[in-house]
């Protein structure tokens, strides 16, 4: 129906490969494929900015946005990832843009983060809630969030996907607790290592 809507209304051909688009939409996924300048990625997260969960007022956040002033947020941080078993990384992880500036992806999982890091495709942040919208233009350094005496890493499951049998890529659970089915997170790129 979609394909439809956007078709007639907007005079533009719909595709479901990366590589052929050139606006991506996507909701919790950094596409595996390799991505060019001339490409969009449009992501749609609830809230990219870190601050706003700590501070009501919006003036307020984007002043300690701009003096990189983000005590409130780390200390919060460092308190919860102390009282877990290890620091793993999972949903609503910030990452550190190369001038400083602390920005959530979520929901994105933490370990697309690094592949968001030098992409040559401009990636826009869409928070229809608040009404605002965040870019990171190409090639924009960032890096997952960490601190020096309490290391990060990677949330992974121990399995592999049973569909092309990856057990190095984002896996999602769409079957239930009792019975768990473990696929790649990104249907595209799973379809092609597996050949279908």
């Amino acid at each position: 129906m979609s394909r439809i809507f956007f078709t007639k209304t907007a005079n533009i051909s719909i595709t479901t490969t990366s590589s052929k688009a050139t606006l991506i939409q996507t909701r919790q996924r950094v596409p595996e494929s390799p991505l060019r300048e001339e490409q969009i990625v449009v992501y749609q997260v609830p809230r990219p900015d870190p601050l706003r969960g700590f501070i009501n007022d919006a003036a307020e956040a984007l002043t300690r946005h701009a003096h990189h002033d983000y005590g409130v947020v780390l200390s919060a941080l460092f308190e919860t990832w102390l009282q877990q078993d290890d620091a793993c990384l999972g949903y609503d992880h910030p990452v550190i843009v190369n001038d400083g500036v602390l920005m959530s992806p979520s929901p994105i999982p933490a370990m697309d983060n690094p592949r968001m890091a030098m992409m040559p495709a401009i990636q826009i942040f869409g928070a229809a809630r608040e009404r605002r919208i965040y870019a990171l233009p190409a090639y924009t350094p960032l890096a997952n969030l960490a601190f020096v005496d309490l290391p990060a890493s990677l949330k992974k499951v121990d399995t592999a996907c049973c569909i092309c049998g990856s057990s190095i890529h984002y896996l999602d659970n769409i079957g239930t607790s009792n019975t768990p089915h473990w696929v790649c997170s990104d249907s595209e790129a799973c379809k092609e290592r597996a050949h279908v």
